[in-house]
């Protein structure tokens, strides 16, 4: 029994594979749907007299033949007058519906046919279920419709895969008329590109109305009239881009679903990472009237959205399905969220979540403090390690910084913060950690750098010209004021910058002297904490350092709220250790490659990298699923 009498999200997930599953808090006891639908139900509404429209796959609702569309008493019993004028009902499946207010059913799909009468994806129903032949769109639709919307002048949007409407190119979407004959002030050019390849393969999903007119549009496209885009975009009422907002707008994929708040912010989900090129917490996103992303909304999100379907071990390792596919807004500003994920930043959520209005679970924390570290977004799609911390007191904490190629994001965003570090950690001298900062060090541009801590390998092992130049700018530094201190030896003080803490657990390793690895071995790993997150860095840590510290004193200072997996999740400090120190999420400064060990362009798990291994010990094994990644974008914790 589902409880549908108190709350009705769409999509629901009914005994078919791939579609929404979604699950209440409780059953209703008075709602009762004996055996239910026989296939999915893809849509459902409520009417002002209680009655629910349910619109899908099904054949038939407990026991008795009901083709793809019924409707439903307050109790859950079918309404047996409507379904008999329903006659045989439809041919296929119906994906959407909308009511009128004068009590009209307004059904779409990939139907060719309504109870014995020809109707090409689009009809009319009256009130009581039989066909209305005063809406007529001539010869329909050639594929599938997706969604329909009602405009408050009672003109009918309709979007899909479908390229002509009546016989009339119309690609991805048409505006009808109350009598259902197109609408010709509403002009699309070439219209979407959905059958790119000629497969039917970029539908609009879905539409949603501004209060002003304005329509939004979203789905797997990348053009619309010959003008790139990217999965969603805004049109004027006259099917016209709004380029004030459009032109901001960047999916890097499927944005399934679309809903306006109120405030007229756009809520998007999808199976898109990035919105804007920026971070927008995995399957997930809200978009300023002006088109920029909400950041605030997205920070709340956390790790966002992810299932994991399948599990295996070494090259067997699973891929993830983790896609939310619609949203319901209540009046009270909260947000249903349903889809295929099971997860949301690591809270099991199977396949249905409700987020507070600032995006959060739970109970909203109205007075944040501690600190704030940000992953900063890998820019050169290569291995980087960079991360900045902020103190409740605005001081900046930078920790390594990436390759050279990261410098001027790095700069930038340094002075986003103010402009002032108090503190640079630099874990070791390969470029991949050390190359911005370097750059950075030699032409400061009106950045400040209080202090600077690291652990210099023997002078042998250092040198490259790279090394040479680093260490020259560290001297540099050194003799213009900067406080540069080298550790050669564990030391037993505490760092302390505004209540956050930052403890040295290893330095340079002389004694591990394999040359291919000594330098990842002589990492600083540093512990960061307060009283409310702890974070270890691990930096580069292959196997033996790794074991080393383990069987140390700083053993103690290992267990922790986040953990930095090593060597950018590669070949790092090995499983014995991952088995054996506890902590809750994992940050991965790993690009996408080696995030899915792909070799160029071959694909998932075609290269020679372990990153697999260590993503299936840390969700196989030890059951965390909070994962921040490097190549995703930035990521913010606080």
């Amino acid at each position: 029994m589902i409880k549908i009498k108190k709350i009705i999200l769409p999509l629901l997930f009914l005994g078919c594979s791939g579609a929404i599953k979604a699950q209440f808090l409780s059953p209703d006891a008075s709602f009762a749907t004996g055996t239910g639908f026989n296939g999915t139900v893809w849509e459902l509404s409520k009417q002002s007299d209680g009655k629910i429209i349910a619109s899908g796959e099904f054949t038939s609702y407990n026991g008795t033949t009901v083709n793809k569309l019924t409707r439903l008493a307050d109790n859950g019993s079918l309404d047996a007058i409507f379904n008999t004028n329903l006659g045989t009902g439809f041919n296929n499946t119906v994906y959407t519906h909308l009511l009128q207010s004068d009590g009209k059913i307004v059904v779409a799909g990939d139907f060719t046919a309504f109870n014995g009468n020809t109707r090409n994806r689009i009809v009319r129903l009256n009130a009581n279920g039989t066909i209305d032949n005063t809406f007529s769109i001539g010869t329909g639709l050639d594929a599938e419709v997706l969604k329909v919307a009602l405009q408050s002048d009672g003109k009918i949007l309709a979007a899909g895969s479908f390229t002509t409407a009546n016989g009339v190119s119309s690609s991805g979407i048409v505006r009808l008329n109350t009598n259902g004959s197109r609408d010709n002030t509403f002009s699309v050019g070439s219209g979407f590109n959905v059958n790119d390849g000629g497969i039917g393969n970029r539908p609009v999903r879905d539409i949603a109305l501004q209060s002003d007119g304005k329509i939004i549009v979203a789905g797997e496209f990348t053009s619309y009239n010959g003008t790139s885009v990217n999965r969603l975009v805004r049109l004027n009422t006259d099917g016209s881009i709004d380029n004030t907002f459009t032109s901001k707008i960047k999916f890097d994929d499927v944005v399934y679903g679309v809903k306006v708040q109120p405030d007229g912010k756009i809520l998007a989900v999808g199976a898109f990472s990035t919105c804007n090129s920026e971070h927008a917490s995995y399957k997930i996103a809200r978009i300023n009237t002006d088109g920029t992303l909400d950041v605030d909304f997205n920070t709340n999100i956390g790790t966002g959205f992810y299932a994991r379907i399948g599990a295996g071990t070494g090259t067997g390792f699973f891929k993830d399905e983790e896609n939310p596919r619609t949203i319901v807004l209540q009046a009270d500003g909260k947000i249903l969220i349903g889809g295929d994920f099971v997860y949301l930043d690591g809270v099991n959520s199977r396949h249905f979540v409700r987020l507070n209005a600032d995006g959060t679970l739970g109970t909203p924390n109205t007075n944040p403090s501690g600190f704030t570290l940000y992953q900063l977004k890998i820019q050169a799609n290569t291995i980087g390690n960079s991360y900045i911390i902020k103190t409740s007191n605005g001081k900046l904490i930078v920790m390594d910084g990436g390759y050279e190629a990261e410098e001027t994001y790095l700069r930038n965003f340094i002075n986003s913060l103010g402009g002032k570090v108090e503190a640079w950690f630099l874990s070791h001298p390969h470029q991949d950690h050390a190359g911005a900062f370097n750059e950075i060090l030699k032409n400061l541009q009106g950045i400040e750098i209080k202090n600077i801590y690291h652990s210099k390998p023997p002078a042998s092992w250092v040198t490259s010209a790279f090394y040479q130049d680093l260490y020259n700018s560290i001297d540099n530094a050194a003799q213009n004021g900067v406080n540069v201190v080298n550790y050669t030896t564990i030391p037993n003080e505490v760092i302390t910058i505004d209540q956050v803490n930052f403890r040295i657990l290893s330095v340079a390793n002389p004694e591990l002297s394999t040359a291919s690895t000594r330098i990842n071995n002589s990492s600083m790993a540093i512990r960061v904490w307060d009283e409310q997150k702890s974070i270890v860095f691990l930096a580069d840590l292959q196997l033996e350092g790794g074991n080393k510290l383990l069987n140390s004193p700083q053993r103690q200072y290992l267990d922790c709220d986040y953990l930095q997996m090593s060597h950018h999740g590669n070949d790092g400090v090995g499983k014995a250790f991952y088995r054996s120190v506890r902590f809750k999420a994992c940050l991965w400064p790993t690009p996408g490659w080696l995030w899915d060990n792909q070799a160029g362009s071959a694909g998932f798990n075609t290269g020679g990298y372990d990153t697999l291994e260590q993503r299936e010990i840390v969700d196989n094994e030890l059951g965390i699923r909070r994962n921040y990644i490097g190549s995703k974008g930035l990521n913010i914790i606080k």
